[in-house]
């Protein structure tokens, strides 16, 4: 399953069936897409600027999408630039993934008439064991029970970029998971081209954050 997938799943709540709220949900999933091409090797840094080093098809339509926008731009753009480009639209992008979600029988979308006009839309989990296996797998690593690999840990770096750790984590061990994670981030265990995604999901954040509270 795509990083970007798995991280569509986290954002569900099963109870409710709908979004986490207060999420950087956006930024998350335009990071989730570059790692995903990042770990299927089809891009990389040219210093701080994204390139394609291999524009054959990824064999997945969604990701070919991206793949093909950052072939097709004339101008070589900062990995900045394309979280920031990535993270508009985020509804189609959202839509996009749950109808894969869907079409596997993982979720179902239902909705509920309220009243005359109103509506009420909720996604409910038809394989619940595919995000409990998930969360079981994320919290083997942070209990340091299982070995981490790239793509948990760029799931874990998600979770934290995208704030969906406050959601996640019980009060009691966010502080705790987060210096985890940290570490996680910097070890050996994750190439460069992955922590430079992170570093600059986390920059990105901090400016939003910032541009937010001036604004306010």
């Amino acid at each position: 399953m795509l990083v970007s997938e798995e991280f569509i799943l986290l954002l569900l709540d099963e109870k409710s069936g709908k979004q986490i709220p207060y999420t950087n949900k956006s930024l998350g999933l335009a990071g989730a897409i570059i790692m995903d091409l990042t770990l299927q090797k089809k891009v990389t840094f040219d210093g701080k600027k994204l390139k394609v080093v291999d524009s054959t098809s990824t064999r997945d339509g969604f990701l070919d999408t991206f793949l093909y926008e950052i072939k097709a731009s004339k101008k070589k753009l900062k990995l900045e630039q394309w979280l920031n480009k990535f993270s508009r639209n985020y509804k189609d992008k959202f839509k996009a993934l749950l109808a894969r979600l869907k079409d596997r029988e993982i979720i179902k979308k239902e909705e509920e008439k309220i009243l005359k006009i109103f509506r009420s839309v909720r996604y409910r989990f038809l394989k619940p064991e595919i995000k409990k296996n998930l969360l079981e797998q994320i919290q083997g690593v942070l209990l340091d029970e299982i070995d981490s690999n790239e793509h948990l840990i760029c799931l874990l770096s998600l979770i934290k970029a995208s704030n969906l750790y406050r959601a996640l984590f019980t009060k009691e061990f966010r502080k705790q998971f987060k210096n985890i994670i940290d570490e996680l981030i910097s070890s050996e265990k994750i190439g460069k081209a992955i922590q430079d995604i992170i570093n600059a999901m986390m920059l990105l954040m901090i400016i939003r954050i910032s541009a937010a509270v001036a604004a306010a």
